[in-house]
């Protein structure tokens, strides 16, 4: 069900709160009335329109899919499996796995068009091709290259001073500059650079793709593989240590990032042309405004009026990259080792209670919740964030936490863990 399609509030709760609005701002009382600091607070939050796109009820629906349809696919994959004589040999010895949380939550998450091929794949051919398709697939699921992916795509509990000081200051800076030094999420000046995969991996891009990308061919689909494999190769402009890593948030939103308690789905490019007034030149993030004035490239139109302005340099096009932002329940699994009751099991049937009592809200007083769109803006499209490391972190966001949200310093290998008990990673 799609939960904008119905109002939230009846007519007779918006007569009840306009009378008792009315009331407050009328209160005369020296003691109990309304001061100017909250009218202004009030004058925000009505001015706001802050654009929510829900595609369903949750982070298990998306543009392609609903969840029923994933499951639904799910199903035939399994029947296929296990009735097919093509598979038996496999059903037996790989029962564990195809019966894992692992193997859910990767089709639970992974692109569906990638999964609907994969079923079509375990009917076409001969039964050494079937046989090779099903065997990718487990081995990516089965192996450490799952388990390593929620290490590496989150950061690490370092105290923020040391993880700044692991970074290229000007880069960071950078990074602040273009999101209005203040959290793009909440829009307050309380803010800290959070990098959407982690510092330590510049001195690791080989580990990182031998160890985490490679084994997950079969997950991520060729084209995707392909591109974050080549993110980690080292080049000129260090793409890993510069915006196209980083977006600013509040130091407790950027805890909770860290954890995977939220997810940023990448959307869509977009770009407009704004008024740059006078000292704004160097603070864009101000200058942009909310993401309600989001255009698409070929809805921007000249009118006279905005060629005389850009040529006067009063007008400026910037881009943006358009974000849609998701709670992450977590289910009651105990971790990526568990199995779910029924290889198509509802996750929506296993959430467990909310794991943060924080709420947050953005500056105009409205709450941040699921499905609000969050536009970060950029003069040069090469420092918005990069498409393809937020598709991975949401990937592994969305993975750990239909997992159970065990703490990630588990996922990371035997290794790290006997050199700080604590999951604390050491550059190398």
């Amino acid at each position: 069900m799609n939960t904008n399609s119905a109002s939230v509030i009846s007519e007779d709760e918006i007569k009840d709160l306009v009378a008792r609005l009315e009331a407050k701002l009328r209160n005369s009382d020296p003691e109990t009335r309304v001061t100017p600091r909250e009218l202004a607070a009030y004058e925000r939050n009505f001015a706001a329109r802050v654009v929510r796109r829900m595609r369903g009820q949750d982070y298990l629906d998306d543009a392609k899919a609903n969840l029923e349809e994933r499951l639904d696919t799910m199903r035939a994959i399994h029947n296929t499996i296990d009735t097919h004589e093509d598979f038996i040999p496999m059903y037996k010895s790989d029962k564990r796995t195809l019966r894992s949380a692992r193997l859910w939550a990767s089709m639970l998450t992974m692109d569906f068009d990638l999964l609907l091929k994969f079923k079509d794949k375990l009917s076409i051919g001969g039964r050494r091709e079937k046989r090779d398709v099903l065997y990718s697939l487990l081995q990516s699921v089965s192996g450490d290259g799952l388990k390593y992916l929620g290490w590496w795509s989150h950061e690490t509990t370092l105290p923020y001073e040391e993880e700044t000081w692991a970074g290229n200051p000007t880069q960071r800076d950078l990074a602040l500059k273009r999101d209005g030094f203040r959290c793009v999420l909440t829009l307050k000046s309380i803010y800290q650079v959070c990098r959407i995969v982690p510092a330590w991996s510049l001195s690791r891009r080989l580990e990182i793709q031998c160890k985490v990308l490679r084994p997950l061919r079969a997950i991520l689909g060729d084209d995707f593989h392909d591109k974050l494999c080549a993110l980690m190769e080292p080049g000129a402009h260090d793409l890993l240590d510069s915006p196209a890593n980083m977006i600013t948030m509040s130091p407790s939103l950027r805890k909770m990032w860290n954890e995977g308690k939220f997810g940023l789905e990448p959307l869509r490019y977009v770009d407009k042309w704004v008024v740059m007034k006078t000292g704004e030149e160097t603070n864009l993030g101000r200058a942009a405004g909310s993401s309600k004035d989001t255009k698409n490239t070929k809805e921007t139109k000249d009118t006279e009026d905005t060629k005389d302005a850009r040529h006067a340099g009063k007008l400026k096009q910037i881009y943006g990259l358009e974000t849609g932002f998701h709670w992450l329940k977590k289910t009651n699994l105990g971790g990526i080792n568990d199995s779910p009751g029924a290889t198509d099991a509802d996750p929506r049937e296993m959430w467990e209670a909310q794991d943060h009592d924080e709420e947050f809200f953005a500056d105009n007083g409205t709450a941040l919740d699921d499905g609000q769109i969050i536009t970060i803006w950029a003069e040069d499209k090469s420092l918005l964030p990069n498409w393809d490391l937020l598709a991975i972190q949401w990937l592994a966001s969305r993975l750990h936490r239909l997992w159970g949200g065990a703490g990630l310093h588990l996922y990371a290998p035997q290794e790290e863990q006997d050199e700080d008990a604590g999951g604390r990673r050491q550059m190398d």
